[in-house]
């Protein structure tokens, strides 16, 4: 079979078993950096009171230098290319229609999502 394109053939069992832990991982890593993402995004809005921890992000507070301002907003859209990527390659692993890399790549996404997923669903609550 083929993963992706063309050059990628899978030809014997050890590459098959290794394009499932791959798949599995890619699945786990996309649930890891949407995580770290929805972290970094509630970390720079919240609104300290403390003046030593201001928010990065806040458009109120004068001390924050443009550029500080920019870098945050680097970081959050690098990481968002970085999610947007991984998803891309879970598209086309379903795309394939292998029922064992589709399996491979849910199980990862299962698995990252009850490892990492819970920081998200208790952001989600606090904030309602």
């Amino acid at each position: 079979g083929t993963l992706f394109f063309k050059a990628w053939n899978i030809d014997t069992t050890y590459e098959f078993w290794l394009a499932m832990f791959g798949l599995f991982v890619l699945g786990m890593l996309s649930e890891v950096v949407k995580s770290f993402r929805g972290c970094l995004v509630a970390e720079a809005a919240v609104d300290f009171k403390n003046s030593e921890n201001k928010p990065i992000l806040g458009g109120k507070d004068p001390s924050r230098s443009y550029w500080e301002k920019c870098c945050v907003h680097g970081i959050l859209t690098l990481v968002y290319l970085i999610e947007t990527v991984l998803m891309i390659l879970l598209m086309l692993t379903f795309m394939t229609y292998n029922v064992n890399f589709i399996s491979a790549a849910l199980l990862g996404v299962i698995i990252g999502y009850f490892l990492f997923g819970y920081s998200r669903v208790q952001s989600a609550a606090a904030s309602c």
